[in-house]
């Protein structure tokens, strides 16, 4: 079963983020490319959403999937995957979470 995708206000403030900043850094051919990859990655994980490491040291139902330099969280529910947030991989990510 493939589940549908729903992005968050805050994981589609990541994606503009991630957007602006590899435009600035790399350019746009590979802003482009980074993003679709994201897309991509998003589309599998709905095919496969048991495939990231479930982080109960976040939150119960969490899950992440590492995809480039980022880390896509997401959660599973009955029909769709939430994407919750793409931080960077060298970010820390409970800080990334903490509601503080």
């Amino acid at each position: 079963m493939t589940f549908t995708i729903k992005i968050t206000p805050r994981a589609q403030q990541d994606l503009k983020n991630i957007g602006r900043y590899t435009l600035q850094k790399w350019g746009k051919k590979k802003r482009d490319s980074y993003l679709r990859d994201l897309d991509r990655c998003f589309r599998w994980l709905a095919g496969n959403p048991k495939i990231g490491k479930h982080r109960i040291d976040i939150e119960e139902g969490y899950y992440c999937y590492l995809q480039g330099s980022h880390l896509i969280f997401y959660t599973i529910g009955e029909s769709c995957i939430h994407i919750i947030g793409i931080p960077h991989q060298a970010m820390g990510v409970l800080n990334y979470f903490d509601p503080d």
